[in-house]
C-alpha cells in the first residue's frame, strides 16, 4: 500500500526519505486528484523558488446533478512545463455549490504546491494564484485560523487552506480574472 501511494501522488520512495514521503501523501491530500504532468516537475520547483510560478483554477457546479469540480494548473515561467490535475468536490449534493466549486480548484492548488515544498524542501519562493471565483479567492486569501468560524459556507475547504498555507514558506499572490471573457470576446483576440 506504501508504494501504490508514494506512486499515485509521484513521491518516488528513497529509503533516506520514505517515511516523511509517505506522511506528505496522508498528511496533505484532502482532495481525490486526478493528475497529469508534463515536462520536468524540477522546472517547476524553480519556477516556485524564483517567485515566477503561475497557478490558475476553476470550478464547474452543475446544480441539476448536485456535483461540483475543478481543475487547476502550475506553470513554470515560460508555460512549457506545468503539473495539472482535477477533482470532484467532496461532500453530499446539498452542499455543492459554485463557491464550494471555485474553492476545491484554489484548494488542489495549494495542495499541489506544499506537495512540492516539501518534497523538494523549498523554503522561499512564491506562486502567484489566477481565479474568477473572487469570492472563494478573498476568502482563501484572508483565511487563518482566527478567522475562521463554523458558520462559513464550506468552511473544510477553508480550513484545509488555511492549514496548508500556514505550512507553506513560500509567497503566495492571489489575482482575480473576469471569467468566461470568451463569451462575449473572440477567443483569438482574448
Amino acid at each position: 500500500i506504501e508504494h501504490q501511494i508514494l506512486y499515485r501522488f509521484h513521491l518516488n520512495p528513497a529509503p533516506e526519505r520514505s517515511e516523511s514521503a509517505i506522511g506528505i501523501a496522508f498528511s496533505i491530500f484532502y482532495l481525490k486528484v486526478d493528475k497529469f504532468q508534463k515536462g520536468s516537475e524540477q522546472a517547476i520547483v524553480a519556477a516556485i523558488e524564483a517567485g515566477t510560478a503561475l497557478a490558475v483554477s476553476d470550478g464547474s457546479y452543475i446544480e441539476d446533478s448536485g456535483v461540483g469540480t475543478a481543475s487547476w494548473i502550475i506553470l513554470n515561467n515560460t508555460g512549457d512545463k506545468y503539473i495539472t490535475a482535477g477533482a470532484l468536490s467532496p461532500g453530499p449534493p446539498k452542499i455543492q455549490n459554485s463557491y464550494r466549486s471555485e474553492l476545491v480548484g484554489i484548494t488542489g492548488v495549494l495542495e499541489n504546491l506544499l506537495i512540492l515544498c516539501k518534497k523538494w524542501n523549498i523554503q522561499k519562493g512564491g506562486c502567484k494564484i489566477i481565479c474568477d471565483g473572487l469570492s472563494a479567492l478573498n476568502q482563501v486569501a484572508v483565511a487563518n485560523k482566527e478567522k475562521l468560524h463554523t458558520r462559513f459556507s464550506s468552511g473544510d475547504l477553508l480550513s484545509t487552506c488555511s492549514d496548508i498555507k500556514e505550512q507553506l514558506n513560500i509567497d503566495l499572490e492571489f489575482i482575480h480574472v473576469k471569467g468566461h471573457q470568451d463569451a462575449s470576446t473572440d477567443f483569438q483576440l482574448l
